[in-house]
């Protein structure tokens, strides 16, 4: 239980963060210029450097260490346009880790929503989280989409650490209080057992040895 909602509120946490990070950067990318790249060959291209020199800026900013990138829709696939990697790899084809992650890039650049998704695991690669934002031209047309990730995993690791100590403080709290009761049970048994049996020793008229047991006291 503690797991799911720590992992919940990291969950919505880090998407907001992320969230904000592609609604700021999206600022900076020039669409008019992002809509010129089509091909590796365009690497050394003005248009290609002045948009990858703005997703460094993203990255370094906002201290991510993976890295940032924009995407665009091709018939019914997607495909890379500008990366921060030093090794371009424009025109790569991107698949969608799942329905969730095709389903968000729809609505960014279909509607030109800003969206995160939720935590989620990429193909033996961890747990990942990203948000995406629409890019748009001079004239409203949105000609693909930034996104911005997180790795989950370091996050993740932290919560189950903090999880693992909590159920050892229960379990500790919890032999505590059976010691406790079962010293409180006794403490309270005892006189009620003392006088259960004097009222026996009474009905049968033992009053010597109820005279010696209250002189011994």
């Amino acid at each position: 239980i503690v797991f799911y909602f720590n992992t919940t509120e990291l969950e919505q946490m880090l998407g907001k963060n992320l969230l904000n990070i592609a609604k700021t950067g999206i600022v900076a990318i020039d669409g008019d210029l992002h809509q010129e790249i089509f091909s590796l060959d365009q690497a050394q291209d003005e248009e290609f450097q002045k948009i990858q020199y703005k997703l460094l800026e993203i990255k370094e900013n906002n201290n991510l260490d993976t890295d940032v990138y924009t995407l665009r829709r091709a018939d019914n696939s997607w495909e890379f346009v500008a990366m921060t990697s030093k090794k371009p790899y424009i025109g790569n084809k991107y698949t969608p880790s799942s329905e969730e992650i095709q389903q968000k890039l729809l609505e960014v650049s279909e509607k030109g929503k800003f969206l995160f998704t939720n935590i989620y695991t990429n193909k033996g690669m961890g747990s990942w989280i990203s948000a995406f934002a629409p890019i748009r031209t001079s004239d409203g047309t949105i000609d693909g989409v930034l996104e911005v990730d997180y790795r989950v995993d370091f996050f993740y690791a932290q919560i189950k650490n903090k999880a693992i100590r909590i159920a050892w403080v229960a379990a500790v709290l919890i032999i505590f209080s059976l010691l406790l009761s079962l010293f409180l049970a006794a403490r309270i048994s005892n006189p009620i057992i003392q006088m259960t049996n004097i009222s026996h020793r009474i009905s049968k008229g033992n009053f010597s040895e109820l005279e010696m047991e209250t002189y011994s006291c």
